[in-house]
């Protein structure tokens, strides 16, 4: 008795090597984002530039007062 595979066994082998190679081309990809380092940040802590338009007392008293006038205009309608 031989056993030779039939068409239908060699399409099913070759399905099944079609989706693992596509298994480890995807795995690979995936992995290959974390290849690059981490940088861990404390939490709360800004640690970027600052703001010229934020950082001044003056800016900060004048977007209360800008929030205050928007506020009071759409408010006075109810």
């Amino acid at each position: 008795m031989s056993t030779k595979p039939t068409k239908r066994s060699a399409a099913k082998c070759a399905l099944h090597r079609a989706g693992l190679t596509g298994a480890l081309v995807a795995l690979s990809l995936g992995l290959s984002g974390c290849w690059e380092e981490v940088t861990e940040h404390t939490p709360g802590v800004y640690a970027g530039k600052a703001d010229p338009l934020t950082s001044s007392d003056d800016a900060a008293a004048q977007r209360t007062e800008t929030l205050a006038k928007r506020f009071q205009l759409v408010q006075t309608d109810r």
